[in-house]
């Protein structure tokens, strides 16, 4: 995975992308596999928006989904999920996925650091109702 991150990092992203495949293909369930793809497409704008309403990439999703109900339901899994709904501006939908994820690893950094990032988003919403 430190090649595909190296890869992205300097905005190599097909590079990056058949790193991350390999992983996967190497083992199907690698959360951190999961999370570079996910952030991969949404670099390459792969998270598409249509007609004003955000559409998570159906791939990456299914891929994330897949893997989280896949008997081995992981924290890393849901906060991956959490992350793409944040980034389709599913507050709502994010929630659920970073409370499971907390449940799963109460320990789970990246979790909290999402929690954090949805209550700054909640707090900047109710400051400025006026600007949607």
């Amino acid at each position: 995975m430190a090649n595909a991150q190296d890869a992205f990092e300097a905005g190599h992203y097909d590079e990056a992308e058949a790193e991350c495949r390999k992983a996967l293909q190497i083992s199907p369930k690698d959360p951190k596999a999961v999370r570079e793809l996910g952030l991969i497409f949404f670099a390459e704008g792969r998270l598409a928006e249509s007609s004003g309403t955000p559409a998570l990439n159906e791939e990456s999703r299914q891929l994330i989904q897949k893997l989280a109900q896949s008997g081995r339901d992981q924290a890393s899994y849901h906060v991956a999920l959490a992350m793409l709904k944040l980034l389709q501006r599913d507050n709502a939908g994010a929630e659920p996925e970073l409370k499971r994820a907390l449940e799963l690893d109460p320990k789970s950094s990246a979790a909290y650091y999402e929690t954090a990032g949805l209550d700054l988003l909640r707090h900047d919403e109710a400051a400025a109702p006026g600007r949607r």
